[in-house]
């Protein structure tokens, strides 16, 4: 879900030698966007109801799927924004003094757990960033390659996203971004957490 509701580094409940990736606040702004939303589709329902009940019972085969798809949207946005309110990511990631990495990753809905995953690494270089597609943009290369201009960043813009994960199994998979500069940032972090104790102990 990183590139819904990305993880950040949560200093304050983190320890010493374990550093907690969590869910950013950003979704429960979100969620409230969509419950403003909903708010707003439900009083455009009772302004038109009398009009969807006519659709509804007189109009044609469009009429009524214009009608159900009104209706669905109302029914939908409360669970959108639940879910944007109670979804919960966790990546906890303890480094033991031999300088092995043990990764615990949580994905939960209120009290529902969605996923579990748990694995260690030798060490944090075993982490590793790359474009999940794996090939690059061609057509943004094409028109780079037109405008004289260094469009690095822009070749993976329109094709796939970048990921965090584990070198020897690239399908264990901690963090997703649409921006490698964000992905940049997240490894950037963990490096400085893991930098700073290994300078302590």
């Amino acid at each position: 879900m990183g590139l819904v509701f990305p993880v950040h580094p949560d200093i304050r409940r983190s320890k010493s030698n374990s550093l907690l990736l969590s869910s950013s606040t950003k979704k429960f702004s979100v969620g409230g966007t969509f419950l403003f939303i909903g708010l707003v589709l439900a009083a455009m329902h009772l302004a038109a109801a009398p009009l969807f009940e006519i659709m509804w019972k007189q109009g044609t085969l469009f009429d009524k799927g214009l009608t159900a798809f009104f209706y669905g949207l109302i029914v939908v946005y409360p669970f959108v924004t639940a879910f944007c309110w109670f979804y919960k990511e966790k990546i906890v990631l303890t480094q033991q003094d031999s300088g092995e990495l043990f990764i615990d990753y949580k994905k939960s809905f209120g009290p529902f757990k969605l996923k579990t995953q748990s694995k260690s690494i030798p060490s944090i270089q075993n982490l590793s960033i790359s474009n999940w597609k794996g090939n690059v943009n061609m057509a943004a290369i094409e028109n780079e390659s037109k405008s004289g201009e260094d469009k690095q960043r822009a070749r993976y813009a329109t094709k796939g996203h970048w990921v965090l994960h584990l070198d020897d199994d690239p399908q264990w998979v901690i963090e997703r971004r649409a921006k490698k500069e964000d992905i940049d940032w997240l490894m950037q972090q963990i490096d400085a957490f893991f930098s700073q104790r290994s300078t302590s102990i």
